[in-house]
């Protein structure tokens, strides 16, 4: 078999339980291992396998912190060489940032900048339906992963200001600020992941700029090869999955799209869908793969991550959607 990121991931993961002392259960290997074997070399649906994995395994949050630390990455293919030979740290930044939309679809990052504050700033969620714990496990990769690629570049062990993780979202934090060489707190809606500018200014030694503008615009071809395979509901899904707690409004995803809201509502109905459908199918999905996934959240865990305000208001909607209670769905599906 060919080796891919998910792959890679699946092996580091191994190495990292043994070096922890932790013994994966024969079923999450078997679980894992049927998903790498039937994935495709592009095919991110592994990821939230291996987090919903992870996540159910004993100290997980140190397996996390070892994988994430051995997991270069240089291991998503040779695009990966962008990020190493950018002009300086920002540029290494927002190059990752794209690459990371290409090849792991399911989180969505966004970078921005603040003269006001003297920082800049990254915002991260996934955008498909995990588990806090899943979450959790995919949050504190990228952090640490990112973290290290950057101090590549600026030489220093500590370039972050400070984390905020976002509100659900459990981890250790005392060790967790300790990996990152940083402070960490929770925070809101999203992870907050914040740079000082000093740090994202640093001029990259290894730079190659002939390179970095060749690497830069294939991986811009790729992205639009990839969004131009993508109808306008499947756009607008992805959009109200970003952030499934607080999901984009008809106004909100209309400006992203660069469209007007007319002009979305006419482009929905040629497909057969309005937003509402999309909206209402999105936390059905939602809802329903978390029910059933590995690391059974609670479902009062659940109703949150969808911002109802209680268990019963979350159950008697969820019956509406399926004609099942969560607990009756959870009881039929997870056989």
């Amino acid at each position: 078999m060919k080796s891919t990121l998910y792959s890679q991931i699946a092996e580091r993961l191994a190495i990292a339980a043994n070096a922890e002392g932790v013994v994966i259960p024969f079923e999450v290997l078997k679980h894992l291992s049927s998903h790498s074997e039937h994935s495709k070399v592009d095919d991110a649906s592994i990821i939230p396998v291996i987090a919903e994995a992870v996540a159910t395994l004993p100290r997980y949050e140190y397996l996390v912190l070892a994988l994430a630390s051995a997991l270069p990455v240089s291991s998503t293919g040779y695009l990966s060489l962008g990020v190493k030979v950018a002009p300086s740290a920002f540029e290494a930044v927002k190059f990752l940032i794209e690459l990371a939309e290409l090849i792991v679809p399911v989180v969505s990052i966004s970078l921005s900048e603040s003269s006001i504050v003297d920082q800049g700033f990254v915002t991260f969620s996934p955008n498909v339906a995990i588990s806090p714990a899943a979450e959790s496990v995919l949050t504190i990769i990228c952090l640490i992963a990112s973290n290290k690629e950057l101090s590549l570049i600026t030489g220093r062990t500590r370039n972050l200001s400070d984390v905020e993780l976002r509100e659900g979202i459990s981890w250790p934090i005392d060790e967790l600020s300790k990996a990152l060489g940083t402070t960490v707190k929770i925070g809101d809606k999203k992870t907050v992941i914040r740079f000082t500018i000093s740090a994202l200014n640093s001029p990259n030694p290894s730079a190659d700029i002939a390179t970095f503008k060749q690497l830069q615009e294939e991986l811009h071809a790729k992205k639009d090869l990839a969004l131009g395979s993508i109808s306008i509901k499947e756009r607008v899904t992805q959009l109200v999955m970003e952030n499934i707690r607080f999901p984009k409004s008809k106004e909100e995803i209309a400006r992203q799209l660069k469209m007007s809201e007319r002009q979305l509502r006419y482009s929905l109905n040629k497909t057969g869908a309005t937003y509402q459908q999309i909206l209402k199918q999105c936390r059905t999905e939602y809802a329903t793969k978390l029910l059933v996934t590995t690391s059974h959240p609670r479902i009062s865990e659940i109703a949150d991550q969808l911002n109802y305000s209680d268990t019963a208001a979350f159950s008697q909607a969820f019956k509406q959607w399926t004609g099942l209670s969560p607990k009756e769905y959870r009881e039929e599906y997870s056989k």
